[in-house]
């Protein structure tokens, strides 16, 4: 498999699920007469980034992965949108930046001398083999996570998380607080149907909102994000881990 392969279809596999999913969600909104913003805007702990923002990233890491390991002018995009339509818009857009890219540009990228921002004041260098696995890829996937993964809603709480990492999705799925989807079987079709799989069973809200719980009383993301910090060597975690 060529880097290009391994690396082009990926972005535009995950950003074309993200827009289905933006299309349920708004779909979902409409059904319940829950307000656009309230899903938009939504988070799974305080100081998490809304969706509106996680999915800007996931677009901008998507399109200056690309422009940084083919040595392009990487692209610089107003965060300006506010609605699912404008969201869906940004997607459509990166998408068509992405394919853009030719495997040609690609050819020997694994190798090259990738810099990048890491914080306000710094940089950091890579091969771009590493930057693709080691930055650019974790950062695309976890940045809408809590919604690409997608949770039910229910007033303003968040719940029912469905995709995740491998190791987290195991947990999940045992659990039965979510489903989980090999990246490679991920179609908008199976999408659709876990999402109302999901959406339907009330078994799944259940043991989500007891996890919830769970982890709300125990300060759980709080310590794990400051562990992350700490082993990272990161003071402030949205300033340096979210620089893209």
């Amino acid at each position: 498999m060529s880097f290009y392969d391994a690396t082009v279809p990926a972005f535009l596999q995950i950003l074309g699920s993200l827009s289905g999913l933006l299309t349920k969600a708004e779909a979902h909104c409409k059904a319940k007469n829950i307000a656009p913003q309230v899903l938009l805007g939504a988070r799974l702990y305080p100081d998490m980034l809304p969706l509106t923002k996680q999915i800007q990233l996931a677009c901008d890491f998507a399109a200056k992965g690309c422009a940084r390991l083919t040595y392009s002018e990487v692209p610089s995009t107003p965060d300006t949108e506010t609605t699912f339509d404008e969201l869906k818009q940004r997607i459509a857009k990166t998408v068509d930046y992405v394919k853009a890219f030719t495997p040609a540009r690609f050819e020997g990228a694994d190798a090259r001398d990738v810099t990048f921002p890491a914080g306000p004041n710094n940089s950091i260098t890579l091969k771009g083999q590493e930057f693709v696995t080691r930055f650019a890829f974790p950062n695309f996937i976890s940045m809408p996570r809590p919604h690409m993964e997608f949770y039910a809603t229910t007033g303003w709480k968040s719940e029912n998380v469905i995709f995740s990492g491998f190791g987290v999705a195991a947990r999940i799925a045992e659990k039965k607080t979510g489903l989980f989807v090999p990246l490679k079987e991920l179609t908008a079709s199976r999408l659709s149907l876990l999402l109302d799989q999901v959406l339907n069973d009330s078994t799944y809200r259940g043991n989500a909102r007891y996890f919830q719980k769970v982890i709300a009383d125990t300060n759980g993301l709080a310590k794990a994000a400051d562990l992350l910090e700490r082993a990272f060597g990161f003071a402030n975690q949205d300033q340096q881990l979210l620089t893209h």
